[in-house]
């Protein structure tokens, strides 16, 4: 789930950016839910998103007058789950990066809940920095 959380955070926040500065957190929940994103309740539309929100796992999701919002937040930076680092990192198993945060190997950062996520533009930074590293390596090696 937790990587589903960054997956709605990155595409609402990306979604804001487009045109406007807030939406109604059913009308995201609505989108999510036509993307296959995140299934919406019949019942109460806007419920499993609304629980997120108030759990405050929905960067710039808040109440307003009994009514759900979500704003962009202009500083946000998009963020890549353990999964997707994993995967980008040609690691067999998702669970060898924690070996990786472990060693402080990788950068990242831990939520206020305990999760942890990893900056898009840092990573890839990162990736590109080790990358160097090891032609420079090599070249000494080989030289």
């Amino acid at each position: 789930m937790r990587s589903k959380i960054v997956t709605i955070n990155n595409f609402i926040q990306l979604k804001l950016l487009e045109n406007s500065k807030r939406i109604v957190l059913k009308e995201a929940a609505k989108l999510l839910d036509e993307l296959n994103i995140l299934k919406d309740s019949v019942s109460s539309p806007g419920f499993p998103l609304r629980r997120l929100a108030q759990k405050k796992l929905i960067v710039g999701a808040y109440k307003e007058d009994g009514k759900w919002f979500i704003k962009k937040v202009d500083d946000y930076r998009e963020i890549l789950s353990s999964t997707e680092v994993a995967k980008l990192l040609k690691l067999k198993n998702r669970n060898s990066i924690y070996g990786y945060i472990r060693g402080h190997k990788v950068p990242y950062h831990q939520l206020a809940n305990g999760q942890i996520v990893f900056l898009r533009d840092e990573f890839f930074n990162w990736m590109v920095h080790q990358k160097e590293k090891e032609k420079k390596e090599r070249k000494r090696i080989f030289s």
